[in-house]
């Protein structure tokens, strides 16, 4: 899984979440590295710092001016570019706190781009409230890695990424067999529910089905809502008759 880690410089954790991250056998993109930042040979430009830009550069809250310059420089250009690059690359994103509103973008582009977003708390500067967008926010790293060791590379859409990370959170395990056996219960109780005519309670049931189906996918790597877009590209050219309840059967 490629892994973006998000964090600040001055993060004394983000380095050992990068390294275990990499012993775990992902690959994990580190601002701070050399290179790419991926962790592999090659060129690049290596990790920014805004000293690279200006040597005075943090006497830029009393001079708005010099550091809208600065954004502009060649360096800043480059080194941005470099994290956005990664960033579109991740299937994960993993913001280690404390940080600052960089790292928080970073985070907020990963949910609203449907990635894996976990949050790593193992210190803050202050409480921020929409941390609570992420899948998971922990203190305890081993959650995150477990989490990451379980789930799929596979991008999915943000219903089955919401229900997949609360399974595994809540202690969820079993094979891709195992989730299929309760698909099929939690069919046989919607159609209880469908015979006696009580379609409140149907429902309901038929949520529990959705999710099912929704950790099945998950198990078996694929993206649940991609899968059906997929399918109704097939089913809208082909030939389609009515059978006598009143649904499709294939013809051709």
């Amino acid at each position: 899984m490629r892994i973006y880690v998000a964090s600040s410089w001055r993060n004394q954790f983000q380095q050992d979440v990068v390294k275990f991250l990499r012993e775990d056998g992902h690959q994990v993109y580190d601002f701070k590295g050399d290179g790419d930042g991926w962790g592999e040979s090659g060129g690049g430009p290596g990790g920014f710092s805004w000293s690279e830009v200006d040597p005075e550069w943090q006497s830029w809250t009393d001079d708005i001016p010099r550091y809208l310059a600065g954004l502009n420089h060649p360096r800043a250009v480059e080194g941005f570019r470099r994290d956005m690059d990664a960033l579109e690359a991740c299937d994960a994103c993993v913001m280690v706190m404390p940080c600052g509103p960089s790292a928080s973008m970073e985070m907020g582009w990963a949910v609203g781009a449907n990635r894996l977003v976990y949050v790593y708390m193992p210190g803050i500067r202050e409480p921020d409230l929409m941390v609570k967008m992420a899948d998971v926010v922990t203190d305890d790293f081993a959650v995150i890695r477990n989490l990451l060791y379980k789930t799929s590379p596979a991008r999915r859409d943000s219903c089955q990424r919401r229900i997949g990370a609360w399974y595994i959170k809540n202690g969820g395990s079993g094979t891709p067999f195992s989730a299929y056996e309760r698909t099929r219960k939690e069919m046989m109780e919607l159609g209880q529910e469908l015979i006696a005519e009580d379609y409140d309670s149907a429902s309901e049931e038929l949520a529990d089905v959705v999710i099912c189906l929704n950790l099945l996918a998950s198990k078996i790597g694929c993206s649940l809502q991609n899968e059906v877009r997929v399918k109704m590209d097939i089913n809208e050219v082909r030939k389609w008759e009515v059978g006598e309840d009143g649904t499709f059967f294939f013809v051709r």
